[in-house]
């Protein structure tokens, strides 16, 4: 996984980007990440029956990011 990162931090830095718009863009990705940390972590620890509203709460929460 740590692989990965480097690669992707590689191809944004040549993208020709300036400094604040790559630190925007990873700021973003950061976001995003807690994001579905939060996700997951609320469906592993969610009963089934909850699982329609949890649904509906997690789409919602991925589009107003």
């Amino acid at each position: 996984m740590k692989a990965e990162h480097q690669d992707h931090a590689k191809s944004i830095s040549e993208t020709g980007f300036n400094q604040e718009e790559k630190d925007k863009i990873i700021e973003r990705q950061l976001r995003f990440q807690d994001l579905l940390i939060n996700i997951s972590t609320t469906y592993i620890n969610s009963d089934l029956s909850d699982i329609d509203q949890l649904l509906r709460k997690s789409l919602k929460q991925i589009c107003d990011l």
